[in-house]
């Protein structure tokens, strides 16, 4: 959980490294719990550092000011999301050391404007059982008190021995650690243990998710740990455990045990459809490969399904991908109730991504949905009062000759045509950050889509973009023209003469990609796409395809709302 980089976290995480996540769970210091609430028995206040409340505008995503984040988690309480997360110095910081190695705090009334609030948990005495960052886990509001749960760990193993402590606070200020701490320590009936620990002497038991239980019988805790086995890929599991009080943890055999992954961890559960749904990041870097249903994917969050909260939880579709890609791909997805619905918001790249909506098909299929939410980042139409004529470039660097040809039809839709080859239209126009809405039909042949344009004023595609349907090899794709490299895609069946509605969100060096609203395609565009001049394109590939229903939008960069801190 130390490092930076997303895919370095991800592969290291087993049981002494970063959980990939971002931040999510704050609240304005307007909503604190009553102070006539009772906490329960605890240690000494904790006496990390307390920076001043609110945050620099960020562009298009939360993280706090001077920092990176990753692993956030979040709870709602009194109208507003409170965001939990784990952090690190950003480049150029003037922020200490010792503030990044605690958990950051944030909130927000509407899950796009965030504000930075004091710092929460640090690390506890230096060498006792955590003298170090701790590390990811979740937050609960009883009887107006929160409860903080977070994995400890200490430098006298190296981190290799991990267990699970708890804070609690009236004032979301001063946080107070149970004298108690750990509360929860594997097993031995069920988990990997100090007694018997992992070859390396390492063991489990960190990422806490707590969940009330709907029958009202107390508690419901889900933790990480491993479970005796002849090989990685067989051991990791989610540890089940029970509370009346949310100090003393009865454990139970797990919850989820697929016995195919090296690592399951950074979870979150929550009902939704009529199902308990668990939610787990993996990643190829924990020892086996080809672990995900598409084969496009190297780390994604899995989905399980179970008919009780407890479980047990068994994937529905083998290594689906609820979120994932490329290693540029969002990752930790943590969830949130709030105004009526189920959002799941994760970490992309070094800050929080917008809050999507979850919902199920009716073949019970979990996914992630475009959200109105995002609006707030909609700024003026950028689509001329007139549509302009596509413009088709050459597609090779020197050549003269193009491989097709557009045309804007009397109906206003763009046509599309070639036979041998792929071809882009320039429409003339374009930003840095924009959004795009379009409606795709491939009404023969290979593939077509949207371009991003780096430089509108190019007679090439050199550098260009492109985001496109592909029926060939049944998928979404993004790449860099005009090699097609680095390309990512993720599996998607596209049939000739089906209008699928696109929506492009270009967000920074980030991007979104959405298919009749469900998020299919995500991630970092190549540092070598430069946008001097930019614009919109039209793409097409050896077929026939129209474009039509075309909306673009500037996107607007949302600071912190000073509203979020009344």
């Amino acid at each position: 959980m130390k490092t930076e980089a997303p895919k370095e976290i991800c592969t290291m995480k087993r049981t002494l490294t970063p959980f990939i996540t971002v931040l999510l769970l704050a609240a304005s210091l307007g909503a604190l719990p009553s102070a006539h609430a009772q906490a329960p028995e605890t240690g000494a206040e904790s006496t990390g550092p307390k920076p001043k409340t609110g945050t620099a505008p960020i562009q298009f995503g939360y993280r706090p000011e001077g920092m990176t984040m990753w692993d956030p988690w979040f709870v709602a309480h009194e109208g507003q999301v409170h965001l939990f997360h784990l952090q690190r110095l950003a480049g150029r910081s003037k922020r200490t050391a010792a503030e990044a190695d605690h958990i950051g705090h944030a909130t927000s009334r509407d899950l796009i404007h965030w504000t930075e609030q004091p710092l929460t948990v640090g690390p506890g005495e230096k060498g006792g059982m955590e003298d170090m960052q701790p590390w990811t886990g979740c937050a609960v509001v009883k009887d107006g008190v929160f409860h903080l749960f977070y994995t400890m760990r200490s430098s006298r193993d190296d981190a290799r021995n991990q267990h699970i402590g708890l804070a609690t606070s009236r004032d979301l200020v001063n946080w107070q650690r149970h004298p108690g701490n750990p509360v929860i320590t594997p097993d031995p009936r069920w988990y990997v243990h100090e007694g018997k620990p992992e070859p390396d002497n390492k063991v489990g038991c960190r990422d806490l998710k707590v969940i009330r239980d709907p029958a009202g019988n107390g508690w419901i805790g889900f933790f990480a740990a491993t479970v005796p086995a002849e090989e990685e890929a067989e051991a990791a599991c989610i540890a089940l455990a029970r509370s009346k009080d949310l100090i003393h943890w009865e454990q139970f055999p797990p919850a989820f045990a697929p016995k195919r992954y090296g690592e399951v961890e950074a979870h979150d559960v929550f009902p939704l459809g009529g199902k308990w749904w668990m939610t787990c990041l993996t990643s190829h870097g924990h020892g086996n490969r080809g672990i995900f249903a598409d084969p496009n994917v190297v780390r994604g969050t899995i989905v399980a399904v179970a008919d009780k909260p407890e479980g047990p939880y068994r994937e529905p579709v083998p290594g689906y991908a609820l979120l994932g890609g490329d290693l540029t791909a969002g990752n930790t997805v943590s969830t949130v109730e709030f105004e009526g619905k189920r959002y799941a918001i994760f970490q992309e790249g070094s800050r929080l991504s917008p809050p999507l909506e979850l919902n199920v098909t009716p073949e019970g299929r979990l996914r992630m949905m475009w959200s109105d939410r995002q609006n707030a980042w909609r700024g003026a139409s950028l689509l001329p009062d007139k549509l302009p004529q596509p413009v088709s470039i050459r597609t090779h660097v020197t050549g003269g000759v193009t491989a097709g040809k557009w045309e804007l039809a009397a109906d206003g839709s763009y046509c599309g045509k070639s036979r041998t080859g792929w071809q882009v239209a320039d429409l003339g126009f374009g930003s840095a950050d924009m959004e795009v809405e379009a409606t795709v039909t491939l009404k023969s042949g290979i593939a077509a889509g949207l371009v991003l344009r780096g430089d509108r004023s190019a007679p090439s595609p050199r550098g260009d973009f492109v985001f496109a349907l592909d029926a060939q090899d049944g998928c979404v794709f993004g790449a860099s023209l005009t090699m097609f490299s680095p390309m990512n895609r993720r599996q998607f069946k596209v049939e000739p003469n089906h209008a699928y509605h696109l929506r492009l969100c270009a967000r920074g060096d980030r991007y979104q990609l959405y298919v009749d609203g469900e998020l299919i395609l995500h991630g970092a565009f190549p540092k070598e796409f430069v946008r001097p001049q930019p614009g919109l394109g039209l793409f097409v590939d050896r077929g026939e395809t129209i474009i039509e229903k075309l909306a673009v939008y500037q996107q607007t960069p949302s600071p912190a709302k000073a509203a979020n801190s009344k």
